[in-house]
């Protein structure tokens, strides 16, 4: 087997790439398929790109234009514990439009079960609001205390001049404002 080295997921100091049986990773290795250990090796791939990827090159909270909105309570009235959707809440379509237009790619967060995913995307497109994807099962909480969160009091006008609201706001304004 040669000589030990240190590894970390397969990967040796100094950034060459081993197999189980400790034997180079190949470019015929590569197509028959192997991978290292439990990690296949685009996964691997990937790890090893992310590992050699320069601190510049790394998403940055300044770069970052995700933007999750919950469901019920923000865009849609909450109906619960009755079934469906409750109407959208006055703004919400416009609010939703301007992000986008300021190049914010919008996820709907919601407590809601998986099993009303269809559900969700129908009345986003009924009321035609621009969404890039829907996680369903956020965990129910009281409260959420989280350094990114902003309370929705109401007031889409306001909850956007907190944002930023445009390309070049700083995330760092995403703060929700200290009481």
């Amino acid at each position: 087997m040669g000589e030990s080295r240190p590894t970390i997921n397969g990967i040796a100091a100094g950034g060459e790439v081993y197999q189980e049986d400790e034997s180079p990773v190949t470019a015929e290795s590569r197509n028959r398929g192997v991978g290292i250990g439990a990690y296949p090796l685009p996964l691997l791939e990937l790890t090893i790109k992310t590992i050699k990827m320069k601190k510049s090159n790394l998403l940055t909270n300044d770069k970052l234009k995700w933007i999750g909105v919950d469901l019920d309570g923000v865009l849609a009235k909450n109906i619960w514990p009755k079934e469906g959707i409750g109407p959208m809440i006055k703004g919400a379509r416009e609010f939703c439009q301007k992000l986008v237009k300021d190049g914010w790619k919008i996820i709907i967060y919601t407590a809601r079960h998986w099993a009303d995913y269809e559900l969700i995307e129908k009345w986003c497109q009924k009321n035609k609001i621009p969404v890039r994807r829907i996680i369903c099962g956020k965990p129910l909480f009281r409260c959420i205390i989280d350094d990114r969160c902003m309370e929705f009091t109401g007031d889409f006008n306001e909850l956007y001049r907190r944002i930023g609201g445009s390309k070049t706001a700083k995330p760092s304004r995403f703060l929700a404002r200290q009481r």
